[in-house]
C-alpha cells in the first residue's frame, strides 16, 4: 500500500513496514507499506491494491494512475517498467504530464458547466419574475363573490 504523509506520520509507519487495516465488516489485512507520498491533502490518505479495494467498493474508481519520478531519477527508465508493466492493461496510456499536451476536454467541460449554471440560473429569475408579477397582478382585482345564477327562482 502507499500511504500519505499524513497517514504516515498518524500510524507511525515508513517504507517497508507493516500496517494493518480494520475493514467496517469486520475482516482485517495486513499490508507491507511500498511508497509514502506527499500532496495527501484532499487526494487520498492511503491507496490499497485494487484486488483488496474491490472487495470493499461498490464501484472502484481506478480508471488512472499518476506517478512522479524522484528529482534526478532516469524518467527513461521508469517508462520502460511502466510500459512493460502496462502491457498486461489493453489500453492504457501514457502523457508526460506537460500541462501543454492536455487535451481540450477539461476545458469543454467546464463551458458546459457553466452553460448549464446559466440556464439554471435564466430559468430561476423567469420564474421568480413570473411569480411576483401575478401576485402584484392579483392585489389590484376586486375581491370575488359569487356567481349569481342567471335566472332567479322564486
Amino acid at each position: 500500500m502507499a500511504l500519505g504523509d499524513s497517514a504516515a506520520a498518524d500510524l507511525g509507519g515508513s517504507v517497508g513496514d507493516r500496517v494493518r487495516v480494520d475493514w467496517d465488516d469486520g475482516g482485517r489485512d495486513t499490508y507491507r507499506v511500498a511508497a509514502v507520498y506527499s500532496r495527501d491533502s484532499g487526494f487520498a490518505d492511503a491507496l490499497l491494491p485494487r484486488a483488496s479495494a474491490a472487495r470493499q467498493a461498490a464501484a472502484p474508481l481506478d480508471d488512472s494512475v499518476l506517478v512522479r519520478t524522484a528529482p534526478g531519477a532516469d524518467r527513461a527508465a521508469v517508462e520502460r517498467e511502466l510500459r512493460a508493466l502496462a502491457s498486461d492493461f489493453p489500453g492504457a496510456r501514457f502523457g508526460d504530464g506537460d500541462p501543454g499536451n492536455a487535451s481540450g476536454s477539461g476545458g469543454a467541460a467546464g463551458l458546459f458547466v457553466l452553460l448549464l449554471l446559466t440556464m439554471i440560473n435564466l430559468f430561476t429569475a423567469v420564474s421568480v419574475v413570473n411569480t411576483l408579477s401575478m401576485a402584484r397582478a392579483t392585489r389590484g382585482l376586486p375581491p370575488s363573490r359569487p356567481m349569481s345564477p342567471l335566472v332567479d327562482v322564486q
